[in-house]
């Protein structure tokens, strides 16, 4: 048997994950200041958070922070 919660979000949130600034300003220092791999970024975000962040979802974060 498959079983959904679905909770309320708050206004903004439009995705079953969604990242905050911190977060994402965060895997942007790693990837682009420190340069660190994508990999490597997976395993310390499972190892600190307990959830391993996306290569894709660094991916467009980082995009994001250089068009801004």
């Amino acid at each position: 048997m498959l079983v959904r919660d679905k909770g309320i979000a708050w206004e903004g949130v439009n995705a079953p994950v969604h990242y905050g600034n911190g977060v994402t300003s965060y895997a942007v220092l790693l990837n682009v200041h420190f340069k660190l791999p994508f990999m490597k970024m997976h395993l310390l975000f499972d190892d600190l958070f307990g959830y391993p962040i996306n290569e894709s979802t660094v991916f467009s974060v980082t995009g994001y922070a250089i068009k801004d």
